[in-house]
Protein backbone atom coordinates (compact mmCIF):
# COMPACT_ATOMS: atom_id res chain seq x y z
CA UNK A 1 0.00 0.00 0.00
CA UNK A 2 0.84 3.39 -0.62
CA UNK A 3 1.90 5.72 2.22
CA UNK A 4 -0.03 8.86 1.97
CA UNK A 5 0.10 11.66 4.48
CA UNK A 6 -1.72 14.48 4.39
CA UNK A 7 0.73 17.12 5.03
CA UNK A 8 1.85 19.93 3.37
CA UNK A 9 -1.60 20.70 1.89
CA UNK A 10 -0.68 24.09 0.64
CA UNK A 11 -1.43 24.13 -2.32
CA UNK A 12 -3.48 21.21 -1.99
CA UNK A 13 -2.53 18.36 -5.01
CA UNK A 14 -5.61 17.44 -7.07
CA UNK A 15 -5.45 14.67 -9.33
CA UNK A 16 -8.62 14.84 -11.37
CA UNK A 17 -9.68 11.35 -14.05
CA UNK A 18 -11.80 13.14 -16.46
CA UNK A 19 -11.71 12.95 -20.18
CA UNK A 20 -14.00 16.29 -20.37
CA UNK A 21 -11.71 19.48 -21.10
CA UNK A 22 -14.51 21.40 -20.38
CA UNK A 23 -15.63 19.64 -17.37
CA UNK A 24 -11.68 19.91 -16.30
CA UNK A 25 -11.99 23.33 -16.49
CA UNK A 26 -15.38 23.97 -14.89
CA UNK A 27 -14.01 21.92 -12.05
CA UNK A 28 -10.45 23.89 -11.61
CA UNK A 29 -12.17 27.09 -11.86
CA UNK A 30 -14.91 26.14 -8.94
CA UNK A 31 -11.94 25.36 -6.52
CA UNK A 32 -10.07 28.45 -7.67
CA UNK A 33 -13.71 29.94 -6.57
CA UNK A 34 -13.38 28.62 -3.39
CA UNK A 35 -10.13 30.07 -2.28
CA UNK A 36 -8.53 26.25 -2.16
CA UNK A 37 -4.57 26.67 -3.31
CA UNK A 38 -3.48 23.97 -5.50
CA UNK A 39 -1.87 22.26 -8.50
CA UNK A 40 -3.97 20.08 -10.29
CA UNK A 41 -2.64 16.83 -12.50
CA UNK A 42 -5.88 15.17 -15.12
CA UNK A 43 -5.72 11.78 -16.27
CA UNK A 44 -7.85 10.69 -18.91
CA UNK A 45 -7.62 6.18 -18.40
CA UNK A 46 -6.41 3.33 -15.82
CA UNK A 47 -3.40 3.24 -16.87
CA UNK A 48 -2.44 7.04 -16.66
CA UNK A 49 -4.45 7.43 -13.48
CA UNK A 50 -2.13 4.49 -11.98
CA UNK A 51 0.62 6.23 -13.30
CA UNK A 52 0.02 9.54 -11.60
CA UNK A 53 -0.98 8.07 -8.13
CA UNK A 54 2.68 6.93 -8.09
CA UNK A 55 4.62 10.09 -9.58
CA UNK A 56 2.62 12.84 -8.31
CA UNK A 57 1.08 11.96 -5.39
CA UNK A 58 -1.90 13.64 -4.58
CA UNK A 59 -4.11 14.56 -1.61
CA UNK A 60 -7.26 14.22 -3.20
CA UNK A 61 -8.50 12.29 -5.99
CA UNK A 62 -11.52 14.44 -8.22
CA UNK A 63 -12.92 11.47 -10.25
CA UNK A 64 -15.64 11.52 -13.04
CA UNK A 65 -18.25 7.72 -13.19
CA UNK A 66 -17.82 7.12 -16.54
CA UNK A 67 -14.83 7.45 -18.99
CA UNK A 68 -14.41 5.35 -22.24
CA UNK A 69 -12.63 2.30 -21.14
CA UNK A 70 -12.63 2.92 -17.94
CA UNK A 71 -15.04 3.79 -14.95
CA UNK A 72 -14.55 5.78 -11.41
CA UNK A 73 -15.70 2.85 -9.37
CA UNK A 74 -12.71 0.59 -10.63
CA UNK A 75 -10.33 3.56 -9.71
CA UNK A 76 -12.08 3.99 -6.16
CA UNK A 77 -11.26 -0.27 -5.80
CA UNK A 78 -7.46 0.86 -7.48
CA UNK A 79 -6.96 3.91 -4.59
CA UNK A 80 -8.61 1.91 -1.77
CA UNK A 81 -6.29 -1.03 -2.35
CA UNK A 82 -3.24 1.02 -2.58
CA UNK A 83 -3.97 4.30 -0.87
CA UNK A 84 -6.52 3.39 1.17
CA UNK A 85 -6.28 6.65 3.19
CA UNK A 86 -6.45 9.29 0.83
CA UNK A 87 -9.65 10.78 -0.09
CA UNK A 88 -12.22 10.06 -2.82
CA UNK A 89 -14.52 12.49 -4.08
CA UNK A 90 -16.94 11.60 -7.45
CA UNK A 91 -17.53 15.16 -9.73
CA UNK A 92 -19.89 13.54 -11.89
CA UNK A 93 -22.91 13.96 -14.16
CA UNK A 94 -24.11 10.41 -14.17
CA UNK A 95 -24.21 9.10 -11.09
CA UNK A 96 -27.51 7.97 -9.72
CA UNK A 97 -28.40 7.81 -6.13
CA UNK A 98 -28.52 4.66 -5.52
CA UNK A 99 -25.13 4.31 -7.43
CA UNK A 100 -23.94 7.16 -5.06
CA UNK A 101 -24.59 5.33 -2.24
CA UNK A 102 -22.55 2.13 -3.57
CA UNK A 103 -19.82 4.56 -3.97
CA UNK A 104 -19.87 5.92 -0.38
CA UNK A 105 -20.12 1.99 0.73
CA UNK A 106 -16.82 1.17 -1.13
CA UNK A 107 -15.16 3.95 0.66
CA UNK A 108 -15.62 7.32 -1.35
CA UNK A 109 -15.57 10.62 1.00
CA UNK A 110 -18.56 12.28 -1.00
CA UNK A 111 -19.94 12.93 -4.71
CA UNK A 112 -20.76 16.04 -6.43
CA UNK A 113 -22.97 16.53 -9.28
CA UNK A 114 -21.80 18.32 -11.71
CA UNK A 115 -24.68 20.53 -11.85
CA UNK A 116 -24.06 21.57 -8.54
CA UNK A 117 -20.37 22.40 -8.70
CA UNK A 118 -21.26 24.81 -5.45
CA UNK A 119 -21.07 22.06 -3.21
CA UNK A 120 -17.21 21.06 -4.48
CA UNK A 121 -14.95 22.96 -2.45
CA UNK A 122 -16.57 22.56 1.09
CA UNK A 123 -16.71 18.88 -0.07
CA UNK A 124 -13.05 18.86 -0.99
CA UNK A 125 -12.55 20.62 2.65
CA UNK A 126 -14.80 18.62 4.31
CA UNK A 127 -12.53 15.35 2.97
CA UNK A 128 -9.11 17.08 3.61
CA UNK A 129 -9.72 18.14 7.10
CA UNK A 130 -11.57 14.44 8.54
CA UNK A 131 -8.91 12.19 6.39
CA UNK A 132 -6.35 14.40 8.16
CA UNK A 133 -8.02 13.79 12.01
CA UNK A 134 -8.51 10.17 10.90
CA UNK A 135 -4.64 9.78 10.61
CA UNK A 136 -4.10 12.10 13.65
CA UNK A 137 -6.43 9.87 15.28
CA UNK A 138 -4.56 6.31 13.74
CA UNK A 139 -1.13 8.03 14.85
CA UNK A 140 -1.99 9.02 18.52
CA UNK A 141 -3.64 5.17 19.06
CA UNK A 142 -0.29 4.03 17.78
CA UNK A 143 1.65 6.17 20.15
CA UNK A 144 -0.95 5.00 23.17
CA UNK A 145 0.37 0.83 22.08
CA UNK A 146 4.17 1.79 21.53
CA UNK A 147 3.84 3.56 25.04
CA UNK A 148 1.58 0.88 26.70
CA UNK A 149 4.13 -1.77 24.83
CA UNK A 150 7.05 -0.02 26.47
CA UNK A 151 5.49 0.27 29.92
CA UNK A 152 5.00 -3.57 29.48
CA UNK A 153 8.16 -4.50 28.57
CA UNK A 154 9.98 -2.28 31.75
CA UNK A 155 11.86 -4.37 33.98
CA UNK A 156 10.44 -2.55 37.15
CA UNK A 157 7.05 -3.59 38.19
CA UNK A 158 4.32 -0.43 37.13
CA UNK A 159 0.82 0.31 38.75
CA UNK A 160 -1.44 3.13 37.75
CA UNK A 161 -4.00 3.64 40.03
CA UNK A 162 -6.77 6.41 39.47
CA UNK A 163 -7.58 9.13 42.01
CA UNK A 164 -8.83 7.28 44.89
CA UNK A 165 -6.64 4.36 43.72
CA UNK A 166 -8.23 1.52 42.27
CA UNK A 167 -6.26 -0.24 40.32
CA UNK A 168 -6.61 0.52 36.52
CA UNK A 169 -3.57 -1.16 34.78
CA UNK A 170 -0.08 -2.73 35.92
CA UNK A 171 2.86 -4.05 33.86
CA UNK A 172 3.55 -7.81 33.47
CA UNK A 173 6.71 -7.09 35.71
CA UNK A 174 3.77 -6.02 38.31
CA UNK A 175 2.43 -9.23 38.19
CA UNK A 176 6.02 -11.06 38.39
CA UNK A 177 6.83 -9.05 41.46
CA UNK A 178 2.90 -9.25 43.20
CA UNK A 179 2.18 -13.06 41.94
CA UNK A 180 -1.35 -11.16 41.05
CA UNK A 181 -2.18 -11.20 37.38
CA UNK A 182 -4.40 -8.20 35.88
CA UNK A 183 -7.70 -9.56 35.60
CA UNK A 184 -7.52 -10.13 39.76
CA UNK A 185 -6.72 -6.83 40.27
CA UNK A 186 -8.32 -4.13 38.17
CA UNK A 187 -10.69 -2.17 40.04
CA UNK A 188 -9.59 -3.29 43.62
CA UNK A 189 -7.41 -1.19 46.02
CA UNK A 190 -3.23 -1.92 46.20
CA UNK A 191 -3.99 -2.82 49.93
CA UNK A 192 -4.88 -6.46 47.89
CA UNK A 193 -0.70 -6.58 49.07
CA UNK A 194 -0.72 -4.88 52.59
CA UNK A 195 1.54 -6.73 54.50
CA UNK A 196 0.47 -5.07 58.02
CA UNK A 197 4.08 -4.56 58.83
CA UNK A 198 3.62 -0.34 58.76
CA UNK A 199 1.00 1.69 61.09
CA UNK A 200 -1.19 3.59 59.14
CA UNK A 201 0.38 7.00 59.80
CA UNK A 202 3.18 5.65 56.89
CA UNK A 203 0.10 5.19 54.29
CA UNK A 204 -1.48 8.40 56.16
CA UNK A 205 1.79 10.39 54.79
CA UNK A 206 2.42 8.92 51.81
CA UNK A 207 -1.70 9.39 50.33
CA UNK A 208 -1.50 13.41 52.07
CA UNK A 209 2.18 13.91 50.01
CA UNK A 210 0.76 12.72 46.21
CA UNK A 211 -3.10 14.22 47.00
CA UNK A 212 -0.82 17.01 46.83
CA UNK A 213 0.53 16.85 43.31
CA UNK A 214 3.92 15.61 44.98
CA UNK A 215 5.73 12.79 44.31
CA UNK A 216 6.28 10.08 46.67
CA UNK A 217 9.61 8.15 47.07
CA UNK A 218 10.40 5.54 49.63
CA UNK A 219 10.69 1.94 50.97
CA UNK A 220 7.44 -0.23 51.60
CA UNK A 221 6.94 -4.14 52.67
CA UNK A 222 4.59 -6.02 51.01
CA UNK A 223 3.02 -8.91 50.60
CA UNK A 224 2.79 -11.59 47.73
CA UNK A 225 -0.19 -13.65 46.62
CA UNK A 226 1.97 -16.53 47.84
CA UNK A 227 1.72 -14.68 51.12
CA UNK A 228 5.61 -14.30 51.32
CA UNK A 229 6.71 -10.72 52.20
CA UNK A 230 9.24 -8.41 50.35
CA UNK A 231 10.66 -4.92 50.09
CA UNK A 232 10.05 -2.48 47.36
CA UNK A 233 11.83 0.48 46.72
CA UNK A 234 8.76 2.69 45.09
CA UNK A 235 8.72 6.05 43.33
CA UNK A 236 4.59 7.51 43.27
CA UNK A 237 3.72 10.33 40.75
CA UNK A 238 0.63 12.42 40.26
CA UNK A 239 -0.62 12.39 37.32
CA UNK A 240 -2.14 15.89 36.06
CA UNK A 241 -5.15 17.51 33.59
CA UNK A 242 -4.60 20.25 31.59
CA UNK A 243 -6.89 22.02 34.55
CA UNK A 244 -3.81 20.74 37.00
CA UNK A 245 -6.04 18.33 38.72
CA UNK A 246 -4.59 15.07 40.00
CA UNK A 247 -6.81 11.79 37.72
CA UNK A 248 -4.18 9.24 38.02
CA UNK A 249 -1.06 8.09 40.00
CA UNK A 250 1.79 6.29 38.79
CA UNK A 251 3.63 3.84 40.92
CA UNK A 252 7.14 2.38 39.79
CA UNK A 253 7.59 -0.29 42.20
CA UNK A 254 11.51 -2.17 42.42
CA UNK A 255 12.31 -5.35 44.86
CA UNK A 256 15.05 -4.83 46.84
CA UNK A 257 14.29 -7.49 49.43
CA UNK A 258 17.55 -8.93 48.42
CA UNK A 259 19.71 -5.79 49.03
CA UNK A 260 17.83 -5.54 52.46
CA UNK A 261 19.20 -8.64 53.60
CA UNK A 262 23.01 -8.25 53.11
Amino acid sequence: PGHWRPVDLNPVRVLMLEDSDDDADLILRELRHFGISFVAERSIDGPDFSQALQEFNPHIILSDYSLPGYDGMAALAHCRRYYPEMPFIFVSGTMGEEVAVDALREGAADYVLKDRLKRLGPAVKRALRAAKDARSAREFQTELRLRSAALDAAANAIMITDREGRISWVNAAWERLTGYPPEEVIGKLPSIIKSGAHENAYYQNLWSTILAGRVWQGEIINQRADGSLYTEEQTITPLLSEAGEITHFIAIKQDISERKTH
